[in-house]
């Protein structure tokens, strides 16, 4: 009910594209060599694109009436697997914002990326695809974490009142604690009495409504 009440629905969108480090190739193959050169060019790209000229210049191109700083932390860069491969993705709280955002920054990364990295280009592998589907939070999970906390504090509330708890509940504790040999037990006899008076008027309840029956 938190996590509903309080926390609220993501979308997300986003794009996957190849880091190549050579514009110009002699073949067309692709040496370990180059994959390596374009694992090491991740972190770069991740904060060329996450940059405030990116970032703005996608917001006036998608025309999104936001800041940077609110866009900044909703553009993640992630590589995939350790391939040289980026993950783009938008996650804002409209599922068309992030659509119009994550396609304004396919138009703009490639340009800007070939300016400020010479000898360097990205290759867009899946474009933005418009989603409605729920990113986060996950109602799940967090009912499994939720459940998992209480059940564990119930435990710990029961176990601690057993440790706290010093009554003596049995001649059995009252030799342990004391020492002390058993020689008769007296029964509670008013818990008895309730019981016998419980039967008795409900006997009487039962009869009465035979009696207005017949």
């Amino acid at each position: 009910m938190g996590s509903i009440l309080l926390i609220a629905p993501t979308y997300s969108s986003g794009f996957t594209a190849y880091i190549d480090n050579s514009k110009e190739r002699v073949t067309d193959s692709i040496s370990s060599t180059d994959i390596s050169a374009s694992k090491e060019l991740v972190s770069t790209y991740s904060a060329i694109i996450r940059s405030r000229s990116v970032v703005e210049d996608a917001i006036q191109k998608a025309n999104i009436s936001c800041t940077y700083e609110y866009m900044e932390d909703k553009v993640i860069v992630q590589e995939v697997d350790d391939t040289g491969i980026i993950e783009v993705s938008v996650v804002t709280e409209d599922s068309k914002m992030s659509y119009e955002m994550a396609k304004a920054l396919r138009q703009v990364t490639p340009k800007k990326i070939s300016q400020i990295i010479e000898a360097s280009s990205m290759s867009i592998i899946n474009p933005p695809q418009y989603s409605t589907d729920l990113y986060g939070p996950n109602y799940k999970k967090i009912t499994a974490i939720g459940a998992l906390i209480g059940g564990c504090f119930i435990c710990m509330l029961i176990i601690l009142k057993e440790l706290l708890d010093d009554r003596v509940k049995s001649d059995v504790d009252l030799e342990e604690r004391y020492d002390i040999p058993v020689m008769g037990i007296i029964h509670d006899l008013s818990s008895e009495h309730k019981q016998s008076n419980g039967r008795v008027w409900l006997w009487e309840k039962i009869r009465n409504k035979r009696t207005r029956k017949s």
